[in-house]
């Protein structure tokens, strides 16, 4: 997380840290969703709950989601994501699964806000 903080996170507007354990150099917002061996389906859902009402209420037009080993390149992605309309909605990810754990949060998704 230090190196986020420090590489890309600086650049990408607001960041939340979630975490299932306290940090010490880093404010995050605790989960009571611990890992499991298949999938991370509650972990996620529980994450969105969380900040859907934070960006649909901010002017932000698209929630990124990325795992503490991510890195980014921010100006890469606010380009890519210029082609999209964040008033329709939109899940860019990978997916696997069939109508099961459609959505693999730790590479990185990306939702639209609005």
């Amino acid at each position: 997380v230090v190196v986020q903080q420090n590489t890309w996170a600086a650049s990408a507007g607001r960041v939340v840290y979630f975490s299932g354990a306290p940090h010490p150099n880093v404010t995050t917002i605790w989960r009571d969703v611990m890992n499991s061996e298949s999938g991370h389906c509650g972990k996620f859902r529980s994450i969105l709950k969380h900040v859907t009402p934070i960006f649909t209420a901010a002017e932000a037009k698209f929630l990124v989601v990325v795992d503490d080993d991510s890195l980014l390149c921010v100006p890469r992605l606010l380009k890519v994501l210029s082609h999209y309309n964040p008033d329709k909605p939109l899940y860019l990810g990978e997916r696997y699964g069939y109508k099961v754990n459609p959505f693999v949060p730790g590479l990185g998704s990306v939702f639209a806000t609005r």
